[in-house]
């Protein structure tokens, strides 16, 4: 059986390229500002009264839940699909199963436009919270993870994929959880994790009724960890920036963050999907070549009507 990148289009290996570049570089500036300021919260995260930590971690969990219970309320998946529709001229209908038949860089497009939307309307909810010390995030935290949510939910159908079921739930929280944290090591080794489970979804690996069960144990715990991420991003912000721009500014760079992540997970699924299902016709077709027969080309230079 030949390899899966030998059915790659030259754009799609590009993709493949751009999200390998991305998951290795280094943080930027800001980024290594805001992690070496929020070093010494780590450690002052702990000193906060614990009733105040479980609160917010409860309203996460909560947010969480709600996403969980409700995703296809949260947004409009129909919506996004018909804007996709307009922007690309491909009649996607009702189906995401047909944006398998679209360009990717059309796609990314698209999916670069949803996030520029909810990073903005992040920080206007930020700025408009007018959040002001610890406390005051309690009051942000609801909107902030619809906004992080919904931004998941958006690019996942972007790029045709669903969002239901315990796999696909891991695979958002663990979006959600990367998007949090900047060091270097920790996004590598959870980006490779990520990939992981991107490959047990596409091989159709169920979900056992253990790992059912840790990860609905999991979101008191990722509740947690993601409180204790997002208050060093407020208190680092609250250093790096001043007054009034830390509510905006603090919201407006977790959205980027875990959009981004977002956005290079799905795109790398989105091609590796499309590489894996032509290899699948490719090797069919010459199972079912007769002996003596035309063997069939496993080039990836297919016509548009066998796009997938």
């Amino acid at each position: 059986m030949s390899d899966w990148k030998s059915h790659l289009r030259p754009a799609e290996q590009e993709v493949l390229d751009e999200v390998q570049a991305w998951a290795t570089q280094r943080s930027g500036p800001l980024g290594k500002a805001v992690l070496l300021a929020g070093r010494p919260f780590e450690k002052a995260f702990d000193a906060v009264p614990e009733s105040f930590r479980e609160t917010l971690a409860q309203g996460i969990h909560r947010a969480l839940l709600a996403v969980r219970s409700a995703s296809e309320a949260t947004f409009s998946r129909q919506g996004v699909l018909d804007r996709i529709s307009a922007r690309i001229g491909l009649d996607v209908g009702t189906e995401p199963e047909q944006l398998f038949r679209a360009d990717v860089r059309d796609l990314d497009r698209f999916a670069r436009d949803s996030l520029t939307f909810h990073r903005r309307a992040a920080a206007m909810q930020g700025a408009a919270a007018g959040v002001s010390g610890l406390f005051g995030l309690l009051a942000d935290v609801p909107v902030l993870y619809a906004l992080l949510c919904r931004c998941i939910l958006e690019v996942a159908t972007c790029y045709g994929f669903p969002v239901q079921g315990p796999a696909e739930e891991a695979h958002m929280l663990k979006i959600l959880d990367l998007g949090h944290f900047l060091e270097d090591d920790r996004r590598r080794l959870g980006l490779a994790e990520l990939e992981g489970l991107q490959d047990m979804i596409r091989e159709g690996i169920p979900l056992k009724d253990l790992e059912r069960l840790a990860l609905a144990k999991g979101l008191q715990a990722l509740s947690r960890q993601l409180a204790a991420g997002l208050v060093r991003r407020k208190a680092a912000q609250a250093v790096v920036l001043v007054g009034g721009l830390v509510g905006a500014g603090v919201n407006h760079q977790l959205v980027a963050d875990v959009g981004t992540v977002a956005w290079q997970a799905y795109r790398r699924r989105f091609v590796v999907e499309l590489a894996h299902r032509r290899l699948a016709r490719a090797t069919r077709t010459l199972v079912d070549t007769p002996a003596g027969g035309p063997r069939a080309a496993a080039s990836p230079e297919i016509s548009p009507e066998d796009q997938v």
